[in-house]
């Protein structure tokens, strides 16, 4: 079936990426971030705050994980405005 593939890799991002976000939410939390996620389609996947700073990100595989286009524009978008926002997985990035 055309397009299976791919909807099956795009399932095993997800899968994998629940095991990056929930380390690096682990690790924010525990050093005083406070955080939420978001649902809705397009935006980064949760928002951390701490200190006065706020950050936007979206949990991606690393090396694997692929934003979706409605992604690359959100993520455009909230730079444009001055959001501090990031992709991956890399917990040391906070």
């Amino acid at each position: 079936m055309p397009g299976s593939a791919k909807r099956y890799e795009h399932m095993h991002d997800i899968r994998e990426s629940k095991h990056v976000e929930k380390p690096c939410v682990d690790f924010a939390e525990s050093v005083g971030w406070m955080q939420k996620k978001d649902g809705d389609d397009g935006w980064p996947d949760r928002v951390f705050i701490r200190e006065g700073r706020t950050v936007w990100w979206e949990f991606k595989v690393p090396g694997g994980g692929v934003l979706s286009p409605k992604q690359k524009i959100r993520i455009a978008e909230l730079k444009a405005h001055g959001a501090e926002v990031y992709y991956g997985g890399d917990v040391a990035r906070f």
